[in-house]
């Protein structure tokens, strides 16, 4: 291979490499490294500017050595790598087997003792490494390790105070979190101005782990999102973002989640353009929330008119969605299909795969978001001119009236009104009629909506 060949081809894979690394990491390592070459400094820069501007991103510097790159990359990995919040508990996890099997090697008895040493209440899984150390504490009891037991009872009762507190917190932050999701008392889930001040006293507190931490600005987020006051949200969020960009509450999976998180403060705020960024960072490592997290993504895309980029992403995600067994996911996900498709004059696509998860799911298609998925493949059978089949499936299901008694805004009502018209159902001076009195009974926030919809007759 030529040294040109040899440039590219290594720039090209440290490009996808940047494409996927999050703006916090870049940051870390900045910030957290023993460069001394002003090459590096410059890579990073470089990093950190195609980053902030997806869709414009400056290419990296072919005039340097490419061996750099690759030396960066494998630094960077092992940076990360020692800050990962999920790779520490993954060692706990191992580490606990082997004490509980019997088997765990010297070197890893070492670790625990060099752990036990740096060990402070603020770490993200404290919880679980005292779990752990107590379980060591018994294996070696028996053993007769008086020593090393003498130091694992004396880090037990040194932070049993903590931990305590710790699990109690966590405990109570778990009731809260159970009583949002499950939508008891909704809305609002019954909090009370002391209820949310805890929560936030519990974010900042920096003796409680930061598992716990982030938990509780998880539990605050999601009260506020639920009844959308947004503007609590904003000053919690900067003070988290602040901490992960220092390289506290780090995993690929947390920042996937923060961000994710990040896109619904901002969309609600009306500032899609920086929700669209954050949906962006949020798809970037995947997760079992994958999915939820791409719908809302697409679902920016679609406000900011980038249909054509919220197809590639959903064409790109299409095992995922055939793979899960969260239902309604897969309903966000077909309606944000059609819709998209729409927008292209491409009604093929959106009908056939609306149909197929209509029949899947039957009856359990009413337990999630089907107003959306049937107004999308009303739209779509419209747009093939297919009115017969809109009527009989609003025959079969009754659509109409479920809308009605949902007291959602008259979509489905309007596209039957036009499939009706289109068939020959209805005459000319009725269908003006019904168009008349929907106009005057439909709220403000859905008239141009409405009036979309029935422009298609």
């Amino acid at each position: 291979m030529s040294t040109f060949g040899l440039v590219k081809g290594r720039t090209s894979i440290f490009t996808e490499f940047t494409d996927a690394c999050f703006p916090s990491e870049v940051a870390y390592v900045k910030t957290h490294n023993e460069f001394e070459d002003s090459d590096y400094f410059a890579i990073l820069e470089r990093m950190a500017a195609r980053i902030s501007q997806p869709e414009n991103p400056p290419p990296l510097d072919p005039s340097i050595d490419p061996r750099k790159y690759s030396r960066l990359k494998n630094a960077f990995e092992h940076k990360l790598e020692a800050a990962d919040v999920d790779a520490y508990y993954a060692w706990i996890t191992k580490v606990n087997h082997q004490i509980q099997v019997d088997a765990i090697p010297p070197a890893e008895q070492a670790r625990i003792l060099r752990e036990m040493e740096a060990y402070a209440p603020g770490w993200f899984h404290a919880g679980s490494f005292y779990r752990t150390i107590s379980t060591y504490e018994f294996y070696l009891l028996i053993r007769y390790r008086e020593k090393d037991h003498q130091t694992v009872q004396a880090f037990l009762e040194r932070h049993r105070a903590t931990y305590e507190e710790n699990e109690r917190v966590l405990t109570e932050i778990k009731s809260i979190t159970s009583r949002l999701v499950k939508g008891e008392n909704a809305p609002g889930v019954d909090m009370d101005e002391k209820g949310l001040s805890r929560l936030l006293s519990y974010f900042r507190d920096e003796r409680l782990s930061k598992k716990t931490r982030y938990q509780a600005w998880l539990a605050f987020h999601m009260y506020h999102i639920n009844i959308r006051d947004i503007a609590p949200l904003e000053g919690p969020l900067r003070e988290l973002e602040d901490s992960i960009f220092k390289g506290d509450f780090y995993s690929r999976r947390i920042l996937a989640n923060f961000y994710a998180n990040k896109l619904l403060v901002l969309s609600n705020l009306g500032r899609h353009e920086e929700a669209a960024y954050c949906g962006l960072q949020s798809v970037k490592h995947s997760t079992e929330d994958y999915l939820y997290y791409l719908n809302n993504y697409c679902s920016v895309l679609m406000q900011l008119g980038r249909h054509p980029q919220a197809v590639a992403y959903m064409k790109k995600a299409m095992e995922r969605f055939k793979e899960t067994r969260d239902k309604g996911r897969k309903i966000v996900f077909a309606a944000n299909y059609a819709r998209s498709h729409h927008a292209l004059d491409q009604y093929n696509p959106g009908a056939r795969m609306a149909r197929l998860l209509i029949e899947e799911l039957g009856q359990s298609v009413f337990k999630f978001r089907w107003h959306y998925l049937f107004r999308m493949y009303f739209q779509s059978l419209l747009g093939l001119d297919q009115g017969e089949e809109v009527l009989r499936c609003e025959r079969r299901y009754k659509l109409t009236d479920l809308e009605k008694r949902g007291r959602f805004a008259p979509y489905i009502e309007a596209m039957v009104l036009v499939a009706k018209y289109r068939e020959f159902k209805i005459p000319e001076k009725l269908f003006e009629d019904e168009v008349h009195r929907l106009k005057a009974e439909t709220p403000e926030s859905a008239r141009h909506e409405l009036d979309v919809l029935l422009s298609k007759a």
